[in-house]
């Protein structure tokens, strides 16, 4: 079974997974600094909550399936499907307040999303919780892996 943001143990990992990380933290792949990756990852976050928009780039018969995907394990990178443009962060931004950003929008995102009360994402559609809470998961983590925590 995959591993879902709302469950309170995968918050506490992701959470103590998080602490690991300071401003030095050196990425394995990619081209964003740490205080980079974590605005990226408050992004779709803050989309669920209607705080920000972006473009619907949903595609009927292709989205779904990347739900599934991930749903059943396959987690992100370049094989899914490239970032939206509006995720994609490249000017400076300053590590501890954007953990701390991260974290508000997290706590708010899973407050919400517990109520099922969260706006279709732009790529994957319209999500039940579980979905949202595994999806956001495995985007979490694989940004937490590039940089080794």
């Amino acid at each position: 079974m995959q591993k879902n943001i709302f469950e309170e143990a995968t918050y506490r990992e992701i959470t103590a997974r998080l602490n690991k990380l300071t401003p030095e933290t050196p990425r394995q792949w990619g081209k964003m600094d740490v205080a980079q990756m974590l605005t990226h990852l408050a992004i779709p976050l803050k989309t669920g909550l209607g705080e920000l928009k972006a473009k619907k780039v949903y595609v009927p018969l292709i989205s779904p399936l990347a739900v599934q995907y991930v749903m059943l394990g396959g987690g992100f990178g370049k094989a899914l499907s490239p970032t939206m443009k509006e995720f994609i962060v490249k000017d400076s931004h300053i590590f501890n307040e954007e953990k701390h950003a991260f974290v508000e929008a997290l706590n708010r995102f899973i407050k919400v999303g517990k109520e099922g009360k969260l706006n279709p994402h732009p790529f994957f559609g319209k999500m039940n919780p579980t979905e949202w809470g595994i999806v956001t998961y495995s985007h979490v983590d694989h940004h937490l892996r590039q940089f080794g925590v």
